[in-house]
């Protein structure tokens, strides 16, 4: 083996020393890269999360609204039956004193007795307006065929009897 000259000794320790530092900085330049990228995708996947959680809170949101407003409509609803409710009661007093009463005339009783029809059937439609709906149930089709019933032959005979 030749021994190096003294003078290129320097030299060559100085260039493994730049060829390892130019291998670490590649190294270090890769890692980087590595790691932007997997902060790019947890970035991309929290924004994906944080919209997912938007759209659901957004969604719960107004399906709290609809059922608001759907106890509000019930109450307003109930309320108004009260109300008419004690509007029926006070014109059933009102009539049953008309007609107790000596010098009620036929047309005032047709008119009171008009009344309580008018508020009876806003009652009734509006108790219409609470009831639940029913929802369709879907049928189901049946595979088997279904079989005629026998039909009767005029002169012949079910079960004993004549059949003319």
């Amino acid at each position: 083996m030749k021994e190096p000259i003294p003078h290129t000794q320097g030299l060559q320790t100085y260039l493994a020393a730049a060829s390892n530092a130019q291998n670490t900085l590649a190294n270090r330049d890769a890692f980087i890269a590595q790691s932007a990228a997997g902060v790019r995708d947890s970035l991309a996947m929290f924004e994906a999360y944080k919209e997912l959680n938007h759209a659901k809170a957004k969604q719960e949101a107004q399906e709290a609204r609809q059922i608001q407003l759907e106890n509000m409509q019930k109450q307003l609803l109930q309320k108004d039956i009260d109300n008419y409710d004690k509007k029926l009661d006070a014109s059933i007093h009102a009539s049953r004193a008309q007609a107790n009463a000596s010098n009620a005339s036929a047309s005032q009783i047709y008119q009171a007795v008009q009344e309580l029809r008018k508020l009876e059937n806003m009652r009734y439609n509006n108790l219409k307006k609470l009831q639940p709906k029913p929802q369709p149930v879907p049928q189901k089709l049946d595979p088997t065929p279904k079989q005629k019933t026998p039909t009767a032959i005029v002169g012949s005979t079910i079960n004993g009897g004549n059949i003319s």
